[in-house]
């Protein structure tokens, strides 16, 4: 550990370092804690008839482009889903909004599924993102990848 000359150019240290930590294992563990929770509550809900599922291919919720971690201001990490509509599947539904459709269910976020069938999985909410919140928070899986991540940088994390 560098010797520092001021209490400001220390927690300056500390802030960049932990910053390093959340845009990087911080984040890899919330995309993948969101992919884990997108099988648990989002595709085991039904099998699609009148489509196919992109998923990891492109645009499709599981793909790295459509999981963007940002930082938002100094340790405060967002981690969003932009996966677009199906623009290969005839919809009346556009743009960057899928996810509130599969969180909140047919209305979520003013988009309605084009062939509703009452009772089916996918007609109600699939929080997938309430989901993966609740397991990186009360699962602890976020504070154990910062404390890893700053740990692997020789800090002394207790």
């Amino acid at each position: 550990m560098p010797a520092f000359k001021s209490i400001a150019a220390l927690c300056k240290s500390l802030q960049t370092q932990i910053d390093n930590v959340l845009e990087n294992e911080v984040a890899e563990k919330a995309k993948d804690t969101m992919r884990e929770k997108m099988d648990e509550v989002v595709y085991s809900a039904y099998t699609p008839s009148i489509y196919s599922r992109r998923e990891l291919g492109s645009g499709g919720l599981k793909a790295d482009d459509a999981i963007v971690p940002t930082m938002m201001t100094e340790g405060v990490l967002e981690i969003a889903n932009v996966a677009e509509f199906n623009q290969e599947y005839p919809t009346n539904n556009q743009g960057y909004d899928l996810v509130s459709l599969i969180e909140y269910g047919d209305g979520g976020g003013g988009h309605y599924y084009d062939y509703p069938k009452m009772g089916a999985g996918f007609m109600g909410p699939r929080p997938f993102v309430a989901e993966t919140r609740k397991e990186l928070d009360e699962g602890k899986r976020a504070w154990g990848s910062l404390r890893t991540g700053l740990i692997a940088r020789g800090l002394d994390v207790k």
